[in-house]
């Protein structure tokens, strides 16, 4: 969305509040200079959260005390296994994210016993101060933690006995009860440790056709991730006899005394030794000697057995062919999965023909992408190499033809798949169809139908424009994010994972435009309610558009709705609670049961109707001095 003017109003209001807003979290009180950073603590904190709530909340009982909310964050420490003479180190941040101060008078240390130490980072007055697990730890003065302000401390495992340790370390304070959990595990002897990649999820694989007399080969990697040596006993190439003798075949390279040798028949009286840290290449090749007949495959199955009795399989298969017509191959440079917004490539290079004939002519084929999206190939689809924009999440299927010098065309094409998930922990995606735009793929001032994705923060109150009798959460500064908003700060100011950004916002038609959203604020007891909405900005004179809002949590698609919208409509989608589905409530979709301001009472927010679409919406604080959207193409619709 490209503004053509801004209300100066607007804009002084955006600025006073960016003024005037952000908390300091680097401590309890201010915090002097050459003291340890919180920051620091709160950055190493992984998702998850242990709180506690005290006092009530005077926002929903007018004028009562305010609420003092502290949590840990990660609320648990998961040190692993850590082996005798090591120690391993664990951060954990202590915030009040609530409205009033909680005293913190110490920790109770008695469930973690002498193997654990625990040390504040800070603020100042504490930095440095160590307490040794077995007995409850008390402050010489209560730690008093103000609003928005944090506290960081460690904790050092250093293991003196074998097993596991699954502990409560409760937090003494004034704010009700709430403990760090803390799992370890002490290992008295060193033990081995394999790691095989890329072969961390896929147990077979199959080369596919292979031309008779070609060889394809995969190749994968041995890692001792260990502290000991680590000794492979056994590699094993077992083929079907339908196969053919020798069509499957392994090699491997390991360092002996510096340099690379391999292979050898390996046993346990001459295993292959892997030192710490270090690794062995293998590569599977499978050449096959005749086609295999339908509906048949060859397979042979690859063993590896480790000194310590752990073993390792990977099935393969493959079919022979004898084509006359060229052989099309389709790679993914960067993987089969990858995060939307990518630039995917396709790599068609790698097609030949069987007799030799130079490969002329290259056609991809889009057979598949998410609902809505619209993507064309870059530059475009006769390249060998071209580019996919995967801005939606989903799956896309691609396959290429080839044709050869001859003019003879590949016997089937080369299919690849691409699998887009969204990596933060809340994205959204707005995708709409228009069916009087005959080209939604191309681009350029008003090529297509604006619609804007708005998402708002629970404190967003503008003007009162659906007259459900409070005040939209729509263009309220700076708690909307849409394309003018587009990277506010909402959450705590020195951390950038709990602001949600717009991504991409499309102008000319179709979309995706689409938010992300690493760390949403919030907690199972005092969850936050984020409102997603649509606005139809202008429709360029191509009429009604169909809008579909997508959302996924940690990846998954969590809900999709979909609505047909005139120019100037906005869609009140609904209210999402974060943490999802934790506190009960997951997703209030808006229903109406016809239109407020007609009406002249609230007739939104219904258990059943319509969707809660607002016509000719205007917000006269900033939309209608903006859009350029002609007031003659509103057509409310209104019964």
């Amino acid at each position: 969305m490209q503004a053509t003017g801004i209300l100066t109003g607007w804009v002084a209001l955006a600025v006073g509040l960016a003024v005037l807003g952000g908390c300091d979290l680097n401590g309890a009180a201010p915090v002097p200079e050459g003291s340890p950073d919180v920051a620091d603590v709160q950055a190493a904190a992984d998702d998850g959260a242990a709180a506690a709530v005290a006092g009530t909340d005077g926002s929903a009982q007018g004028g009562s005390a305010p609420v003092a909310q502290v949590q840990f964050s990660p609320g648990l420490l998961d040190f692993g296994a850590v082996q005798f003479g090591h120690c391993e180190v664990k951060t954990a941040a202590l915030s009040n994210w609530g409205a009033a101060a909680v005293a913190i008078q110490g920790l109770d240390l008695t469930e973690l016993g002498p193997q654990f130490k625990v040390e504040w980072l800070s603020p100042a007055a504490l930095a440095g101060q160590t307490g040794q697990g077995g007995a409850p730890w008390l402050l010489a003065a209560p730690l008093v933690l103000q609003p928005f302000h944090s506290a960081g401390l460690s904790v050092r495992f250093c293991p003196t006995k074998a097993g596991p340790v699954a502990a409560q370390l409760p937090l003494v304070s004034s704010a009700g009860p709430l403990a760090l959990g803390i799992q370890a595990t002490g290992v008295a002897a060193a033990v081995p440790c394999v790691q095989i990649t890329p072969l961390n999820a896929p147990k077979s694989l199959d080369f596919g056709d292979v031309v008779v007399g070609k060889a394809a080969e995969f190749k994968f990697t041995v890692k001792n991730c260990g502290s000991v040596d680590l000794a492979i006993t056994l590699v094993q190439l077992t083929q079907a006899l339908g196969g053919g003798a020798g069509e499957f075949s392994v090699s491997w390279q390991a360092v002996v005394d510096g340099s690379l040798q391999g292979p050898w028949p390996v046993s346990a009286v001459k295993p292959v030794t892997i030192a710490k840290q270090g690794s062995v290449d293998f590569g599977v090749s499978y050449s096959p000697v005749d086609a295999t007949p339908a509906g048949q495959k060859d397979t042979a199955k690859l063993t590896l057995g480790f000194s310590h009795g752990e073993q390792f399989s990977l099935d393969f298969s493959g079919s022979g062919m004898v084509p006359q017509c060229p052989v099309a191959v389709a790679l993914l440079p960067m993987g089969p999965q990858v995060v939307p917004q990518t630039k995917a490539p396709l790599n068609g290079g790698a097609s030949y023909s069987p007799i030799g004939a130079a490969i002329k002519n290259y056609l991809w084929t889009i057979n598949q992408q998410p609902a809505g999206s619209n993507q064309a190939l870059t530059p475009q689809d006769t390249f060998p190499n071209p580019f996919l924009q995967v801005n939606a999440a989903g799956e896309y299927a691609i396959c290429l033809d080839v044709w050869d010098e001859f003019g003879t065309k590949s016997c089937k094409p080369a299919c690849v798949q691409v699998l887009v998930i969204p990596s933060m922990d809340l994205h959204v995606e707005l995708l709409w169809n228009t069916p009087a735009d005959s080209d939604q793929t191309d681009s350029g001032p008003a090529a297509g139908a604006d619609l804007d994705l708005h998402f708002a923060h629970p404190m967003a109150a503008g003007l009162d424009v659906d007259c459900d009798g409070k005040g939209d959460p729509w263009f309220s500064n700076p708690w909307d994010l849409f394309w003018f908003n587009p990277k506010p700060s909402w959450g705590d100011s020195n951390l950038a994972a709990d602001d949600p950004s717009l991504d991409l916002d499309d102008t000319d038609g179709a979309g995706p435009e689409n938010l992300n959203l690493e760390a949403p604020e919030g907690s199972k007891e005092a969850p936050f309610e984020y409102s997603i909405g649509v606005h139809y900005w202008n429709d360029h004179s191509y009429g009604p558009s169909v809008a579909t809002v997508a959302v996924y949590v940690y990846g998954t698609l969590a809900l999709q709705a979909s609505a047909k919208l005139q120019p100037l409509d906005m869609w009140y989608v609904g209210k999402l609670s974060w943490p999802y589905g934790e506190s009960g409530k997951a997703f209030e979709a808006c229903r109406q049961s016809g239109y407020s301001c007609v009406a002249g009472k609230n007739l939104m927010w219904q258990a059943k109707g319509d969707p809660c679409i607002t016509p000719c919406y205007e917000d006269q604080a900033f939309t209608a001095s903006i859009s350029g959207a002609a007031a003659f193409k509103c057509t409310p619709g209104l019964p």
